[in-house]
């Protein structure tokens, strides 16, 4: 006997042929099975592949108007900054303890009255000051830098403060008005800032990194 598609000879008792796997016992009007093999598998696998990825896409825009037969683009990627750099709260403390000017010109550092500085950690019955200043105008000026996420916290500590500044301090005219520095300024701030606006300036930090050649 003989396949029908290949016409290759098969053995007695040989259903299946050997060269193409045409199954040369069935009869006309049946469906002929192939030969399932590597080759025939290429298709799945590759079918499987596909879906994966759809699976993976980012969904396309609603808005879009483009045939959805089309292959699927991912959605592109939002544009992140650079991440800020901010130093502790302590390490601005003692930079400005060291250099008072840096956060607002013309600003020293208190000194007694034998002209000794005596502004970094002032103490007083409310607290100690961070750093008890006066301004080019002679005006005493409290500066506290709140501890990393608490700045809100810090404005009654800060009106204290101005308070016994200017109960034993100040005296005559002299001015007093507070500084109050913090790291994330909260969305709620704004109404606070607003109450003590004639009073308290907010401050804000961060840190500039500059790289340079080397000249060797």
């Amino acid at each position: 006997m003989h396949c029908k598609l290949c016409n290759t000879r098969l053995g007695e008792n040989v259903r299946f042929c050997p060269n193409c796997g045409n199954d040369a016992g069935a009869l006309s009007g049946k469906e002929v099975r192939p030969k399932v093999g590597r080759m025939a598998r290429l298709p799945v696998r590759a079918r499987k592949l596909g879906e994966a990825a759809l699976d993976l896409a980012e969904p396309a825009d609603p808005g879009d108007s483009s045939d959805s037969s089309g292959p699927v683009r991912s959605a592109p990627r939002k544009a992140t900054g650079p991440a800020l750099l901010g130093p502790e709260p302590a390490s601005v403390r003692e930079m400005l303890g060291g250099r008072p000017e840096l956060l607002e010109a013309g600003l020293r550092i208190h000194t007694d009255a034998q002209g000794k500085s005596v502004g970094i950690d002032y103490s007083t019955e409310v607290g100690e000051i961070d750093l008890l200043g006066r301004d080019a105008a002679g005006s005493y000026v409290v500066v506290m830098v709140a501890a990393q996420g608490q700045g809100e916290d810090y404005i009654p500590e800060v009106l204290q403060r101005i308070g016994w500044v200017r109960k034993h301090l100040a005296t005559g005219s002299e001015k007093v008005r507070g500084i109050l520095l913090m790291d994330q300024p909260p969305e709620s701030l704004s109404y606070a800032a607003a109450a003590v606006a004639d009073t308290v300036t907010f401050k804000t930090y961060r840190m500039s990194l500059c790289f340079e050649d080397l000249r060797i």
